[in-house]
């Protein structure tokens, strides 16, 4: 396994300094997004849906400043990527109506909500996705705020059952107020857990067992929106103390590769990295039954990512 991971992290590495080459800013959030593949071959494709986002869309489009990174790595990954941004648009249009300001955690769940669903389903996801974000203030209020939109976004496509939904991530919420303290970062991961199913009471144990081993073995995870990854990790088959070995080696490891030293990034972010290479590695062995898992659990993943790497510029797009 320990192979694996170093596998996993010299092609996370490697597609990152590839990126780079083009994207000096924006080469981490790019390599999470290609890390399963030979980026050699993807920068001109990139490259072209880069064009088709400056020559369809404004310059002061929010798609075209917070959000251009996710947006064009989605579009590279379809065979049409001009369709996919009309999808794009349609959504942001419906989920930001009768707004006076753009809203960068509406557009992320605009982006990632276009690869799952036919355009015929925009009008009705998009009603979900604010009627889910409408019900999650209501019930935590202080603990709600616009960077739930993209969570919202996710439950409105789930095919679980609603109410039992609500009721395990309320569970979940309530478990895990003993190890995670912000409200926030809470809520996120007891939806992600909730959403990945299985037996969530359980997934809560094994995520704080994650988090105190980590602790313990001096290698503290981040509290805030990084937690969210644990959630994915809880739900997937293995022993809890072999996760916390796995994550040790690969931030050690990761830490000896260009560009992810302790002056490269925080040492939160990279464990975050860390953890989604024993993510990527764990599913590499999933049965084939869990595909439909699998592929949500790294689609709500990426929303995760991206909306903790554009927390920083948040506050500069208003959301009233």
């Amino acid at each position: 396994m320990y192979n694996e991971i170093r596998r996993n992290c010299d092609i996370f590495a490697e597609n990152r300094e590839i990126i780079r080459s083009r994207y000096k800013l924006d080469s981490s959030m790019m390599s999470l997004a290609y890390a399963e593949i030979d980026m050699k071959g993807e920068i001109e494709r990139l490259s072209l849906c880069e064009d088709i986002l400056r020559e369809t869309l404004p310059r002061e489009s929010v798609f075209r400043e917070e959000i251009r990174i996710p947006l064009i790595c989605n579009m590279a990954r379809t065979d049409d990527p001009k369709g996919f941004l009309q999808k794009v648009e349609m959504l942001y249009g419906l989920m930001n109506r009768g707004r006076k300001s753009d809203c960068v955690y509406r557009a992320i769940a605009s982006v990632f909500t276009a690869g799952r669903i036919d355009s015929e389903d925009c009008s009705q996801v998009a009603a979900r996705t604010l009627e889910g974000y409408e019900s999650l203030k209501k019930v935590r209020r202080f603990s709600t705020s616009e960077s739930s939109i993209p969570l919202a976004a996710m439950l409105a496509i789930s095919c679980r059952d609603k109410d039992r939904l609500k009721l395990e991530t309320d569970a979940c919420y309530e478990i895990l107020r003993r190890t995670f303290k912000s409200g926030g970062s809470r809520q996120a991961l007891a939806l992600i857990i909730a959403l990945c199913g299985g037996d969530v009471i359980l997934s809560c144990r094994r995520a704080e067992d994650i988090f105190e081993g980590l602790r313990e073995n001096r290698h503290r995870f981040g509290t805030g929106i990084e937690a969210a990854t644990l959630g994915i990790l809880a739900s997937l088959d293995g022993d809890t103390d072999d996760f916390v070995d796995e994550i040790i080696m690969a931030d050690e490891y990761l830490k000896t590769e260009k560009g992810f030293g302790t002056f490269a990034v925080s040492a939160e972010t990279r464990r975050m990295y860390a953890a989604i290479m024993v993510i990527r590695t764990r599913m590499e062995r999933e049965d084939k039954g869990r595909e439909s898992f699998i592929d949500s659990a790294i689609e709500i993943l990426m929303i995760m990512m991206v909306t903790h790497m554009i927390a920083d510029v948040a506050t500069s797009t208003i959301c009233d």
